[in-house]
């Protein structure tokens, strides 16, 4: 049963906020200030593993944006560097004949299988390496934060809520010494 109860104490000395330890604290005319913290006023553990799995990942999922924005951008520059463009006109003769440049997957697979060597080469192959890392962590991350989003939405989701009603109660305190009002409300 999650139950959070608060009593506001309105006596001489002041206002008071504090969870209450329960009726029996109050009905003994205890005067801590600040009661005990029940086990019924904490949260549940699965609701703070479910969230915890939310927010890690929710930073998998900004992990995975960065090595996807890194992968467009090692993209964007491996096409206009010179190197590239050297190895792309060598592989794809004749180019003065209308051909387009070849794809960029299709280029590191030439690359990568030693086609046409020369000095740009090693250059070509680095960066094709370099971009074939960073998509595979944005994949890595992507799924992880895909996964643990979706498995902590299941477990706040699944996790055990307060079936009781929520209540007030009003209680004035009159006696020797003591002389203000309780106010208790608990959901």
């Amino acid at each position: 049963m999650n139950r959070r109860e608060f009593v506001f104490t309105l006596a001489l000395t002041g206002l008071c906020l504090a969870p209450s330890a329960g009726a029996q604290s109050r009905a003994r005319g205890a005067r801590t200030p600040f009661p005990r913290v029940t086990s019924a006023a904490r949260l549940p553990v699965q609701t703070v593993l479910g969230w915890g799995a939310v927010a890690i990942g929710v930073g998998a999922g900004v992990a995975s944006a960065f090595a996807w924005s890194e992968t467009w951008r090692q993209h964007d520059a491996s096409t206009s560097l010179r190197e590239w463009i050297t190895y792309n006109n060598r592989v794809n003769a004749p180019n003065d004949a209308g051909l387009r440049p070849l794809e960029t997957s299709t280029v590191c697979e030439l690359a990568r299988a030693g086609v046409s060597p020369g000095s740009d080469l090693a250059t070509v192959v680095d960066t094709c390496e370099r971009n074939a890392r960073s998509r595979t962590v944005a994949w890595a991350f992507g799924a992880t934060a895909v996964g643990l989003i979706a498995i902590g939405a299941a477990v706040v989701a699944l996790s055990p809520r307060s079936v009781a009603p929520p209540r007030a109660v009003f209680v004035p305190r009159i006696g020797p010494g003591v002389l203000g009002a309780d106010l208790s409300v608990t959901f």
